[in-house]
């Protein structure tokens, strides 16, 4: 019983050592053909002007004017009651998604005068 059971496992190890060699003969074969069309399309880019890489766009700082700047320091000003010190000013330009949520937000609020 044992003579037979090692002739089974010794066939199946043989069919087994078939499969990772065919396995690993594909793979070896793929990595030469993408090698192969990585030096081609490294030749084909090569070739071609440096414009094709234009640089990023510098983003463009938008001026706020001084009358502005005042306006909104008025409004801080009005608001706490106080002078306030404005740090940055940060234009939000205007998305449908964000106008939508602001009103959300702002609808939520309570605006009615207390009686009490």
């Amino acid at each position: 019983m044992q003579k037979t059971q090692r002739k089974t496992d010794a066939e199946q190890s043989d069919g087994a050592d078939k499969a990772p060699a065919e396995t690993l003969e594909s793979l070896r074969a793929e990595i030469v053909r993408l090698s192969e069309r990585i030096v081609l399309l490294e030749k084909t880019l090569g070739t071609k002007p440096a414009a094709a890489a234009a640089p990023e766009p510098k983003p463009v700082e938008e001026i706020i004017a001084p009358e502005i700047v005042l306006a909104i320091s008025a409004a801080v000003a009005a608001y706490l009651g106080v002078e306030g010190h404005i740090r940055q000013i940060r234009l939000i330009h205007n998305y449908p998604w964000g106008q939508q949520g602001r009103v959300t937000i702002q609808a939520s609020h309570s605006v009615g005068a207390s009686h009490g």
